[in-house]
């Protein structure tokens, strides 16, 4: 795929407003779709997929810091669908 986007996921991603998504199943949504889910931010991350924190856990404080730092755009997984689309 000739636009396919390096994606990394953080978070827990439940009661998202697409219905409701496991981590395993945002994975397999972002995959179906075309594009490649990593476990690194690296300067070839295209986007951070982030779901909801949990009470007490925000989703991946190191990655977010990380993202930012290398100006990644950081998403829900429903404005990453949206985007993606």
């Amino acid at each position: 795929m000739d636009n396919q986007l390096n994606i990394v996921i953080t978070g827990c991603f439940t009661e998202q407003a697409i219905g409701h998504y496991g981590r395993t199943q945002a994975k397999a949504t972002i995959e179906a779709k075309g594009h490649k889910v990593r476990s690194d931010l690296s300067a070839k991350t295209d986007y951070l997929v982030i779901g909801t924190a949990v009470p007490g856990r925000p989703p991946g404080p190191s990655k977010l810091a990380k993202a930012k730092s290398l100006d990644i755009p950081i998403v829900t997984l429903d404005e990453f669908l949206r985007i993606a689309a």
